[in-house]
């Protein structure tokens, strides 16, 4: 990819020039995994990390609305900064996406955790 910053990935996202795994794009940085749930089902998301430390390891986790992440990517914005996002409504695969800026204007109660994958372990 030729880029030499964690923004400049970020942004090579954003604008489209990346859409595949970012594995290996960050050396030193942690790899993570997206998970974006109304308020009303954050606490147990969370309650159910805190159960099963190993498999989900929180990194990190916004408030309601809001788009960075606090202490692994304040200048962030999760709703264009990563490659493909998959949208599931009642446990069911709905949509892949590029871009969920949609999701956050029409609900003001997304909260985002960052949470391990197998690269970060």
């Amino acid at each position: 990819m030729g880029v030499s910053s964690v923004q400049e990935i970020r942004a090579a996202i954003a604008r489209g020039e990346w859409r595949k795994p970012t594995s290996g794009l960050a050396p030193g940085y942690t790899q993570g995994n997206l998970v974006i749930l109304p308020k009303k089902y954050a606490f147990d998301f969370l309650l159910y990390c805190n159960r099963n430390e190993k498999p989900c390891p929180v990194i990190d986790v916004s408030e309601a609305g809001v788009i960075a992440p606090p202490i692994a990517g304040p200048d962030a914005d999760i709703r264009t900064q990563i490659p493909r996002y998959r949208i599931y409504k009642n446990g069911v695969l709905a949509e892949e996406t590029t871009d969920i800026v949609r999701y956050f204007e029409e609900r003001k109660d997304l909260v985002s955790f960052l949470i391990g994958c197998s690269f970060s372990f």
